[in-house]
């Protein structure tokens, strides 16, 4: 697309699911009634294109699933599952990046699924849920969804650019850790995905 004879860039925001639906998080950790409203009406004014991707927590464990570590979640059968809806997902992708869009894939910061830069680990956790406060442990690295989606883009050559949502973005104050690498003030964290999203 060309306007005034200046070459438009195409840009896709491929986005985790619960930026467009927060109803589908585990029970007690949503901020927003739905959308995450700053996120889509920056990519909206921005004339980007959004991909929603699917919840592979909630297509697997259902609505009614409490919060879980990446540990839990790191077993063959939700890597499995994973890896299916990664291929399903890619497929659409490809067609995008082959029509020359630009990919800009947005993650969940600390989700043990969908994070990018952190994730919630703890190797002690089991059976009933623990208790979760804002001392929660986390760690550097991805989540297990973010894991097997990258594996695909990578196997198919698709070039994206990739990051997450900063916590403050997107669970209550008390689930917000303390001291990590992500933005604390919810400005702060607008200014640093609207930079990622214009680079």
């Amino acid at each position: 697309m060309e306007k005034r004879g200046v070459k438009m860039v195409k840009r896709l925001a491929v986005v985790c699911h619960c930026i467009l639906n927060m109803n589908s998080r585990a029970p007690g950790i949503a901020i927003h009634k739905g959308v995450m409203e700053p996120v889509f009406h920056f990519l909206r004014n921005r004339k980007f294109k959004i991909f929603q991707l699917p919840c592979v927590e909630t297509s697997f464990c259902g609505l009614r699933r409490w919060w879980q570590v990446k540990e839990q979640y790191d077993n063959v059968n939700f890597r499995r599952h994973c890896r299916k809806l990664a291929k399903l997902s890619v497929d659409y992708l490809e067609k995008y990046s082959v029509e020359g869009f630009k990919i800009y894939v947005l993650g969940l910061g600390i989700s043990p699924s969908c994070g990018v830069r952190m994730t919630q680990s703890n190797p002690e956790w089991g059976g009933r849920p623990f208790n979760v406060t804002s001392e929660a442990n986390v760690v550097e690295g991805r989540g297990v969804w973010i894991e097997e989606l990258e594996r695909e883009l990578k196997e198919r050559k698709i070039n994206y650019k990739l990051t997450d949502i900063p916590p403050v973005l997107l669970y209550p104050e008390y689930r917000v850790p303390k001291g990590t690498i992500y933005p604390e003030t919810k400005e702060e964290a607008l200014r640093e995905l609207i930079d990622f999203l214009g680079s």
